[in-house]
C-alpha cells in the first residue's frame, strides 16, 4: 500500500502528516534511508522565498509581470520568448532520445511530452479575488444589517475597508501584495510550463508517474541541460532557472540581458502594481453604483419623541448616473486613496506597524505625491509595505530560529520587528 497518500480532502492532521511523508521521501520513494528533502534539478515552490520567484524585482520590491510584447506560443501553451527557445531544443533532444530508444516508450506521461498549459495573465487571479471580496463586502452589510448605516459613498468605502482589514492579512486585497502570494500562480510570471494538467493535490501519481519512471532520471537531467527547474509539488511543471548557465544562451538569442538577476529584469519584465491606487479606485466606484442600484432604498429610523416607540419610513437612494460617476472620481481623487492604499498595505505586510509610524508613511507619501505624482506615491508605499523575509517560513525566520536554537519559541514577532526597524532607519 502506498504511503503518499496526500490529498486536500483529508482532515488537518492527516493532510499535516501525509504532506510531512511526501516532502522527505517522494524523491526517493523505493528507499529505507533518511529523508531526501532536496534534488539537484528540482526546487519546491511552495517553500521559503521560492514562493516569490519571478514574481518581483530585487531591491527595487516591485511585483512584476513578463512584458506582452515577448509572449510568444508553443503548441497552444504561451511563455516568454527565451523559455521557448530553450524550451524548443529540450524537445528536440527528447525526441531524438525517444528515437534511439533511449527511453522507455511506454512511459505514461515522461515520453512524446509537449506544453499544454503556459502563462496566464495574472491580473485574470487578481480580479477574481476582487469580485469575491465584492461579494463577501455585501454579505457583511446583510449579515449585520448595516442597510440604513449605508447612505454615502463614505459609508460603503468605510464599511469596505473594515472588511478588508480583517481578511487582508489571509488572503491579501492589493494586485501589489496578492501578486506575491501562493494565490498568484507560476504561470502568471511567464516562466513555466505545464506538460500535462494533473491535480497537484494529490500526492501519489507524482511519485508513482513520476519520480518512480524509469524515465525521469533523464527528464531531470534533460530539464537541467537546458536550463529549467522541475516543480516538487508538480513534476510535470517545467520553470526557467534564471540564475542557471545553459539558461543564458537563450537570453541572448531572445535579446533579452543575460545578466536578469543583476537588476536588469526591464529587459523581460513590467511593473505589476503600478495602478494600485486607480484600480482600488475604479473597484470601489463600481462597487457602490452596484450597490445603490441592487439597493435602491433603505430604511431610516426616526425618534417619535421620549418615551415613545421609533418610527421609520423607506429613503430612496439617489441614483448614480454617468455624471455622479465622474464627480466621485473627481472628488475622491488619489489624495483620499493614499492613506486608505496605505492602511490597506500595511495590514497585509504582516509587520503588525504601529498608528504612529503608519501615519508617517502615509504623510510622506502625500508629500511625495504633490511634487513627484502618484506612481512615486504608490512606489514609495509598497517600498515601506514590502514584505517576504518578515512572514513565518521565510529564510530570515528561519535563520532566526537556527541562531537561537529554540525551535519551540514563535520568533515571528522578532524578525517582524527586526524588518520594520531596518525600513525606517531611513525616509
Amino acid at each position: 500500500m502506498s504511503k503518499f497518500k496526500g490529498k486536500n480532502d483529508l482532515g488537518a492532521r492527516d493532510l499535516f502528516n501525509y504532506r510531512s511523508v511526501y516532502d522527505g521521501y517522494a524523491l526517493q520513494p523505493n528507499s529505507r534511508r533518511k529523508p531526501r528533502r532536496d534534488m539537484m534539478g528540482v526546487r519546491d515552490f511552495n517553500e521559503y522565498s521560492n514562493i516569490f520567484y519571478g514574481k518581483y524585482a530585487f531591491g527595487t520590491f516591485a511585483s512584476l509581470k513578463p512584458r506582452q510584447d515577448l509572449i510568444v506560443s508553443r503548441a497552444g501553451a504561451q511563455m516568454l520568448n527565451f523559455v521557448a527557445l530553450a524550451l524548443d531544443d529540450m524537445l528536440d533532444n527528447y525526441k531524438k532520445a525517444e528515437r534511439l530508444f533511449r527511453l522507455n516508450t511506454d512511459d505514461r506521461y515522461l515520453t512524446d511530452i509537449s506544453p499544454i498549459a503556459g502563462y496566464s495573465d495574472p491580473q485574470r487571479f487578481c480580479k477574481s479575488r476582487e469580485r469575491s471580496t465584492i461579494a463577501i463586502v455585501k454579505n457583511h452589510i446583510l449579515r449585520n444589517r448595516l442597510q440604513s448605516e449605508l447612505v454615502s459613498f463614505e459609508d460603503y468605502v468605510e464599511i469596505f475597508k473594515a472588511v478588508l482589514l480583517e481578511t487582508v492579512d489571509r488572503l491579501p486585497f492589493t494586485r501589489s501584495a496578492f501578486a506575491m502570494t501562493r494565490f498568484s500562480p507560476m504561470f502568471g510570471t511567464g516562466l513555466a510550463v505545464g506538460l500535462n494538467l494533473l491535480d497537484a493535490s494529490v500526492d501519489q501519481p507524482k511519485v508513482v508517474d513520476f519520480y518512480r519512471s524509469p524515465n525521469f532520471r533523464f527528464y531531470r537531467n534533460s530539464a537541467a541541460n537546458y536550463g529549467f527547474l522541475i516543480n516538487k509539488n508538480a513534476p510535470w511543471l517545467l520553470v526557467a532557472d534564471l540564475g542557471s548557465p545553459q539558461i543564458k544562451k537563450y537570453l541572448r538569442l531572445a535579446g533579452v540581458n543575460e545578466d536578469l538577476l543583476q537588476g536588469n529584469f526591464s529587459s523581460a519584465f513590467e511593473p505589476f502594481a503600478s495602478n494600485d491606487i486607480s484600480d482600488i479606485k475604479d473597484l470601489m466606484i463600481n462597487g457602490y453604483v452596484d450597490y445603490v442600484s441592487d439597493n435602491p432604498y433603505y430604511r431610516l429610523e426616526q425618534s417619535s419623541g421620549t418615551g415613545k416607540c421609533s418610527t421609520a419610513k423607506l429613503v430612496r437612494r439617489e441614483p448614480i448616473t454617468a455624471a455622479k460617476v465622474e464627480m466621485l472620481k473627481n472628488r475622491y481623487n488619489d489624495e483620499y486613496w493614499i492613506p486608505f492604499y496605505n492602511e490597506i498595505r500595511f495590514a497585509e505586510s504582516g509587520l503588525d506597524a504601529d498608528p504612529a509610524t503608519k501615519d508617517f508613511v502615509a504623510n510622506n507619501a502625500l508629500q511625495i505625491y504633490s511634487k513627484g505624482g502618484i506612481l512615486e506615491a504608490i512606489n514609495y508605499i509598497q517600498r515601506k509595505t514590502f514584505n517576504i523575509v518578515a512572514v513565518e517560513g521565510s529564510l530570515l525566520y528561519n535563520s532566526k530560529k537556527r541562531l537561537t536554537g529554540d525551535t519551540d519559541r514563535d520568533i515571528l514577532e522578532l524578525v517582524q520587528r527586526e524588518v520594520l526597524n531596518e525600513k525606517f532607519e531611513l525616509f
